[in-house]
């Protein structure tokens, strides 16, 4: 290859036509709503990518551990998230619960003051009128 067709090599384009037996793709291409280029360039790629699959009609083992792999760590990491929002769910419950405590304390509280207000100014007016109990 010559250094302009090195660089260059990305600027070429290619075409081709449908045939006949191909209106199911056609029709792929006229519904898809992105460029039919670049969703054209994706199926090519992945056609690419398993072509050794589709050649042997199974999966080899190495595509087979692959795909495990990334099944495994893609499911790790969903594990790891789930924990993590279970300790931030358990973290404002619990905070939820004290704030709730506290006010309920604080509730209590001032009821007992109101009530113990309420006796000794009811005990100071009926003193002053010189009643005693």
């Amino acid at each position: 290859m010559s250094k302009k067709t090195k660089r260059e090599w990305y600027r070429k384009s290619h075409s081709f036509r449908l045939t006949h037996d191909d209106f199911h793709l056609y029709r792929y291409l006229e519904n898809y709503k992105g460029t039919k280029s670049e969703r054209i360039r994706e199926m090519l790629l992945f056609a690419l990518k398993y072509e050794p699959i589709i050649k042997n009609g199974k999966l080899d083992a190495e595509t087979q551990v692959e795909g495990y792999i990334e099944t495994s760590e893609n499911n790790e990491k969903l594990l790891e998230k789930l924990n993590e929002l279970e300790k931030i769910i358990k973290s404002n419950h619990d905070e939820l619960m004290n704030k709730t405590f506290e006010v309920s304390e604080s509730k209590e509280d001032e009821e007992d003051e109101m009530d113990e207000s309420i006796e000794n100014t009811n005990n100071a007016l009926f003193e002053s009128w010189g009643v005693e109990f």
